[in-house]
């Protein structure tokens, strides 16, 4: 199975229910941001695109450093990486501007500084596609000063919104109550190459499910451990083989026959230099 690099997709949901509180009583208008086709919705325009951001939309999230590293192993146990790659993000800059928030019921002010890092991430929903901005940080986690943390700043039905990414590096996916939402005025951003921690994305076996699916996960990792992007559950072939392409290569996995919770591992075409990166 093979993906390109994520586009995240909008979806406006009405009294959506997700976890508590919501969920114990009446529930809450929620927007959450998935990835996926969304239906159409209406709403506030939204604001006329520059030519850089447009340009900037042809742009991966995630760009590759260098060659990618196939296991050096045949037989992988669950958790293993099956390749890895350092990346880095497609579109980086940092913000010209302050950039204040406002709103919330019981929310206290929060600021980001002109001169903070940021980097882009194409989204899309019902008005198309557009570019949206994470703002990564230190020092934000009480007793952890090394933990990064995101706020993201996609623009919701009126104005940019001041939302938290996870994971920090790689926001996959952005939800908040619109009955509690911090506005905040547009990010001005400079392009421009940022200072960021390295970045390793793996793709994992991570087991076989009852059904006997080959687990895939697709992890990126900033020095704090891999953080999950996406789980997925593949079916194996007639001949009991999944078939997995992966920047540029077709890799075969099947289940070990001396120890049935591994797998074993055999190239079909080398994953390749260049290739686009798969998460």
């Amino acid at each position: 199975m093979s993906r390109g690099s994520p586009i995240l997709l909008a979806a406006v949901l009405a009294a959506a229910v997700l976890s508590s509180p919501a969920a114990a009583g009446a529930p809450y208008p929620t927007t959450v941001f998935i990835q996926g086709t969304p239906p159409p919705q209406k709403h506030s325009p939204r604001p006329l695109m520059s030519d850089q951001d447009r340009a900037d939309l042809g742009l991966q999230a995630l760009i590759a450093k260098e060659s990618p590293r196939l296991s050096s192993s045949r037989r992988l146990a669950p958790g293993e990486a099956i390749l890895e790659v350092g990346v880095r993000h497609g579109v980086t800059g940092v913000l010209v501007s302050d950039v204040d928030a406002k709103g919330g019921r019981l929310s206290k002010k929060r600021k980001l500084l002109a001169g903070s890092s940021v980097f882009g991430i194409p989204m899309g929903g019902p008005d198309g596609r557009y570019l949206v901005w994470c703002a990564p940080q230190q020092g934000q986690v009480k007793d952890q000063p090394k933990a990064w943390t995101a706020t993201c700043l996609p623009f919701g039905d009126k104005a940019n919104l001041w939302v938290e990414g996870r994971p920090a590096l790689m926001p996959v996916g952005l939800s908040w109550s619109d009955l509690d939402i911090r506005e905040t005025n547009p990010p001005d951003v400079r392009r421009q190459a940022v200072s960021l921690p390295p970045l390793t994305l793996s793709y994992a076996f991570a087991g076989w499910d009852a059904k006997g699916w080959l687990k895939l996960e697709y992890r990126l990792d900033w020095g704090e451990g891999p953080q999950v992007l996406r789980a997925l559950a593949l079916a194996p072939g007639a001949d009991g083989a999944v078939k997995v392409k992966l920047m540029g290569g077709q890799l075969a996995l099947r289940s070990d026959a001396q120890a049935a919770a591994n797998a074993t591992l055999e190239v079909i075409a080398a994953p390749r230099q260049g290739a686009p990166v798969e998460f």
